[in-house]
Parts: structure tokens; C-alpha cells; sequence
């Protein structure tokens, strides 16, 4: 059976179609001790920040590869399509992200344009593992994230990635690694995929949209920030 699956996707994978991989969620993002710190009320954790969770975690990753473009971008659950969480919008919105080769970037609807992953340029460090994800053999591949911007805090980053099928993806902010990622776990968020698919269209294309660095991006919305400070204290 496994090897009439993979036969099938190489003769997919040959004719161009787009491969799609669906993968569960679990976000570990907002620190709710953190969240009472900074001064946010119970009130607005309860009516917000925990359900956006619950809709994130209940949420589905959704993997395309067509033509050396991979795009991963998330949808809410089908009980979710009627709950209205700007929180939960906001992240799901920001998980939209284009790989090709080397390079990474989220795509920022509010600006229309691509924000480059310029902090995850370290070597990947390639072991063996004794995971399976979906019946597939795994290897596991970490790096450290790294940024010289001060409000970036340095993370491991954790993929599982299969050779045994015969195509290479990116996803989120990892790249260039030689096999199709079915884990990922950067500890704010964790992906494993739950299924693949043939699609017989390959219709990927990169939006032909200005670009930024991550760090300029944070840099710019630092002075944003500033300046709504100093015009509320004046």
C-alpha cells in the first residue's frame, strides 16, 4: 500500500499537480500569567485570548507544493466559521506564508506585501529519529532562531521532515531541507500533518508585491508604536 502511494505521488509529482498536506495545530502563544502582568483583566482573557486559543488549536494548517513554491496558510474549523474573534482573526490571518528555496516570508494582508524571514539563517543541525508521522520515516532537523533585533527572542526550532516521498517543501520559516515536513514545532507553534492529498491543478504563483525584512518590519512598527505613545500623553 505504502509504496502504491508513493509510485502515485512521484507520477503526480511529475505532471505538476499540487500536493497538499493538512496538518493539525497547537499554539502556545499568549502567556495568560504574563497576560494579568501587563495588566490585561480577567475579563478580556476570558472573553478573548481563551477562546482565540481554542479556535486557533481547533484550527487545520494547510500545505500546498506546486512547481518549487510552498504555501502554507490556516482555516478555522467548520463549528469556528461563525465565531467572530479578532484575535483569533488576526493570527490566522498571519499564518500565510510563501517558501521557495532559501527564502521565507509571511504575507501581511493589512499592507499587502511579504515580510522576509531575515533570522533563520543558522545551519541545520540533521539527526536520525525514530518518529513516523503518517507511517513516514522521519529525520529530525533543529536550528536556533536567531535575531539581531533585541525584541526577538532567540527559540529552538524543531522539524520532522520524511525523504521517503518524493518532494522537498518549505514551511513557515524553515527552508532547504531535502524531504516533505510533516512536524514542526518552533514553541509557539506546533504542526503535524494529518493527511496528503493530489491536487491535479498546480496553481502557486509568488504575489508580485513589495517586500521587507522581518527586522525592518519590527523596526517600523516600533516607530508606530512610539509615535501613538507620544501623541496620547500630549
Amino acid at each position: 500500500m505504502k509504496l502504491f502511494i508513493f509510485l502515485f505521488l512521484l507520477t503526480s509529482y511529475s505532471l505538476q499537480a499540487q500536493i497538499v498536506t493538512n496538518y493539525s495545530v497547537d499554539y502556545s502563544g499568549f502567556n495568560l500569567t504574563e497576560g494579568n502582568k501587563k495588566g490585561k483583566s480577567n475579563a478580556f482573557i476570558k472573553t478573548y485570548i481563551i477562546p482565540a486559543v481554542d479556535i486557533i488549536n481547533n484550527s487545520i494548517a494547510r500545505l500546498e507544493i506546486c512547481d518549487g513554491i510552498s504555501f502554507l496558510s490556516m482555516e478555522k474549523s467548520n463549528s469556528d466559521l461563525n465565531t467572530n474573534n479578532p484575535i483569533a482573526e488576526a493570527l490566522l490571518a498571519a499564518e500565510t506564508w510563501y517558501t521557495v528555496d532559501e527564502e521565507a516570508a509571511s504575507l501581511s494582508k493589512k499592507k499587502n506585501r511579504l515580510i522576509v524571514a531575515d533570522y533563520n539563517k543558522n545551519d541545520w543541525k540533521i539527526v536520525d529519529s525514530d518518529r513516523k508521522i503518517l507511517g513516514y520515516q522521519c529525520l529530525k532537523a533543529t536550528k536556533t532562531l536567531y535575531s539581531n533585533n533585541p525584541n526577538f527572542k532567540p527559540r529552538l526550532l524543531e522539524v520532522w521532515f520524511t525523504t521517503e516521498l518524493p518532494y522537498n517543501s518549505g514551511f513557515r520559516d524553515a527552508t532547504v531541507l531535502p524531504g516533505l515536513i510533516l512536524g514542526y514545532n518552533d514553541q509557539v507553534f506546533e504542526f503535524y500533518a494529518l493527511s496528503i492529498e493530489v491536487d491535479n491543478k498546480c496553481e502557486l504563483n509568488i504575489p508580485n508585491i513589495d517586500k521587507i525584512s522581518f527586522t525592518d518590519s519590527e523596526i517600523e512598527a516600533k516607530l508606530r508604536l512610539d509615535k501613538k505613545r507620544r501623541k496620547n500623553k500630549s
